[in-house]
């Protein structure tokens, strides 16, 4: 029985592992759902929104700091922090957003949005363009502070891209059928 439960223990130890092993980032979506991490330029000369989230940080979140590399091909216009925060800076220049309530960050959390104008029509020369978050010129790093306790969680900041491409190779369903078999 004892071995019995030893083993579960471990299994269990071992599961939580690699949830805690992933690293703090954040990241720029195109969409409300936070599933689209690129986009095309949209045809035409168009304001819009995009959401900056903080991913993997597993905590309640007081505040944030980073920056944000905006390309040519988007014009920013206004940033908006999410709840209500004090935000000191900009993105472009770089941003310190602090919360009155902390902002639970257990999942993907949306610390802003930014309305930014496109002032590309279409992708033609523009592969693979990159929003990059990045460190913010006060601390050097993309930092969030863990409440309670007011512990410095240090990030990553991620790269979006503007008229994204992957790479194919063209080739033969019996191509690919050879790979899988011996």
């Amino acid at each position: 029985m004892k071995l019995a439960v030893i083993a579960i223990v471990i299994v269990a130890l071992g599961a939580a592992v690699p949830a805690a092993a992933q690293t703090p980032n954040v990241q720029i979506y195109f969409d409300a759902n936070l599933t689209q991490a690129s986009a095309n330029c949209p045809g035409s000369v168009v304001v819009d929104t995009a959401y900056v989230v903080a991913q993997n940080f597993g905590m309640w979140m007081a505040a944030i700091e980073y920056s944000i590399s905006y390309p040519t091909q988007m014009t920013w216009l206004a940033d908006s922090p999410t709840n209500s925060g004090l935000v000191i800076g900009t993105s472009p220049a770089g941003i310190a957003i602090a919360w009155p309530t902390p902002l639970q960050a257990f999942g993907p959390a949306v610390v802003q949005t930014f309305t930014f104008l496109w002032t590309c029509t279409d992708c033609t020369g523009l592969s693979n363009t990159p929003l990059v978050v990045g460190n913010s010129p006060v601390s050097g790093a993309v930092d969030a502070v863990r409440w309670p306790d007011n512990v410095l969680v240090n990030a990553i900041g991620m790269t979006s891209l503007i008229c994204s491409t992957v790479p194919t190779q063209d080739t033969s369903w019996g191509r690919i059928k050879a790979l899988y078999s011996n």
